[in-house]
């Protein structure tokens, strides 16, 4: 007997269903008990429960079909290349306590990964801070704690056991929430006049929840029809961190804090249908930058189809590359978006942190890149992924991955179409001339290409002169202000002296 499996049905040459098209599938579904219609989006795409004699069926129906498996997809998780992970019960003989270095509270929720030789097992901790596990291989050989917010994570090798508790002490992470990439590629000097203002940008992610330094402008739930405000929640976290990357404000300084930023909610549970929706909606709400910090190992040709269509409208399409050390995970391996992988810097995170574990040689203050990020031919270019702290629904945290790095490249192409209007053509031109500019500009830091592609972006020298027109404009501004208060007090002179004049011609009688 044939497995029923999940399917994406839509047309071969748009994103949109034809009506005629979509008639023959509606009549399809009716006349074919064994099919079970899942979903529809807006534009007309259809998700079909159905065994492949079905799926073969349907295709014979017309060539303009296109059917394919609806895949699920993977959200890039805060700690690459951890594989094999095993929830387990909280009822055993092992017990981990975490702490505060400084006051020795307990740190509560944080995520404990125990290694054996075998499997990879995952607790929590509870509001004591303890997490509890079952472990029939003793001694570990590590530890890695990666708490919630607050704190850096830790890894620990070849944990010692003193009566079966293990007692791991979290520094926090300072108050001043400083990203190491402002330094890296002198922004300072940049969003003193660019900031991203109007610019538009989709985070097609885990959704964003509310947040002291967040503004996010609206949103759209293709997974979840039936909450369409569940885009201002995210449990998981991954939405709320890239949005601070790209816009954070107040006490977490964005790349492009004036962007408009939507969130697009496909997360937990998202399939290749729900990006097709999600850059759908990009398109009807004149999205100019779409940020995708996902992927699959698997092609999806009506994902491919939407990413077109969204670059004919002018839309810039930005993805990270995977965190699994592999080849480069779809869409970031389609040529119609800008892949981005992650490099990291020595020195900006502690030596015994998880985000150590991404650099080949920690003790060395360079650039390097991050041994999780996957690489290949398809890569366009690389940017900061390691140890950036944003913005998480109950703080701040360090990430790593190719999603902070995506939202890096993300935030520096709002800030060059502010910085470069003409290139707003509202076609492919517009898509096409962003990347040109931030391949164009990136500085090679000598790796191979199928690591940092074209570098990473220089995007002061890139907007050097556009820096420098704006600085003659607020001159200009600011003489002309000078002479218009010069102006206004004389006006106020010339008022009161006229007042004076008639007040005296008023007192003299005739």
């Amino acid at each position: 007997m044939l497995t029923e499996k999940r399917y994406l049905v839509g047309c071969r040459n748009s994103s949109i269903m034809p009506l005629a098209l979509e008639q023959k599938l509606i009549v399809f579904i009716d006349r074919e008990s064994n099919v079970k219609l899942l979903k529809k989006t807006k534009t007309g795409v259809y998700v079909l429960e159905m065994n492949a004699d079905m799926a073969e069926k349907l295709n014979a129906e017309d060539q303009l079909f296109i059917i394919e498996e609806d895949l699920q997809l993977e959200l890039f998780t805060r700690l690459p290349g951890v594989k094999s992970v095993l929830t387990t019960e909280n009822s055993c003989p092992l017990v981990i306590t975490v702490i505060d270095e400084e006051t020795e509270l307990p740190v509560q929720q944080a995520d404990v990964y125990c290694f054996t030789p075998a499997v990879t097992m995952q607790v929590k901790t509870d509001e004591k801070g303890i997490a509890k596990i079952t472990c029939c291989e003793l001694p570990l050989k590590k530890i890695i704690v990666v708490p919630k917010n607050t704190f850096w994570s830790k890894v620990v090798d070849s944990p010692e056991c003193q009566d079966k508790v293990v007692v791991i002490k979290l520094r926090k992470i300072p108050e001043r929430k400083y990203n190491w990439i402002k330094q890296q590629m002198n922004l300072g000097e940049v969003q003193r006049f660019f900031t991203g203002k109007s610019i538009r940008i989709a985070i097609i992610d885990s959704g964003i929840s509310p947040h002291e330094s967040l503004v996010t402008s609206g949103g759209y739930c293709p997974a979840f029809p039936d909450d369409q405000q569940g885009w201002a929640e995210d449990p998981d976290g991954h939405g709320t961190y890239c949005a601070g990357i790209i816009a954070g404000r107040n006490h977490l300084s964005g790349i492009a804090p004036d962007a408009e930023i939507f969130s697009v909610k496909i997360f937990p549970d998202a399939h290749f249908s729900d990006v097709v929706d999600a850059i759908n909606w990009s398109i009807d709400n004149h999205i100019d930058i779409i940020n995708l910090g996902f992927g699959s190992i698997h092609y999806c040709s009506q994902i491919e189809i939407a990413l077109h269509e969204a670059i004919q409208r002018g839309i810039v399409c930005i993805c990270a590359a995977g965190n699994h050390g592999g080849a480069v995970a779809f869409p970031a391996s389609s040529p119609r978006t800008i892949a981005v992988s992650a490099i990291g810097k020595n020195g900006t995170f502690p030596v015994d942190s998880a985000s150590a574990l991404s650099s080949p040689q920690p003790e060395q203050a360079s650039l390097f890149f991050a041994e999780f990020s996957n690489r290949g031919a398809e890569i366009d270019l690389c940017a900061p992924g390691v140890a950036l702290v944003s913005s998480v629904p109950s703080g701040y945290a360090s990430f790593d991955g190719t999603s902070t790095a995506c939202a890096v490249i993300t935030a520096l192409s709002a800030l060059i179409m502010e910085a470069f209007p003409e290139i707003k053509t509202g076609d492919y031109r517009q898509s096409l001339a962003v990347k040109r500019l931030l391949k164009q500009s990136s500085l090679d830091i000598g790796l191979p290409y199928s690591m940092q592609g074209s570098g990473y972006p220089d995007i002061y020298s890139l907007l050097k002169k556009s820096i420098a027109r704006k600085k003659r404009e607020y001159g200009t501004k600011k003489i002309l202000h000078k002479d218009l208060e010069y102006l206004h007090d004389k006006a106020v002179r010339c008022h009161d002296d006229i007042n004076r004049v008639l007040s005296e011609l008023n007192s003299l009688t005739f």
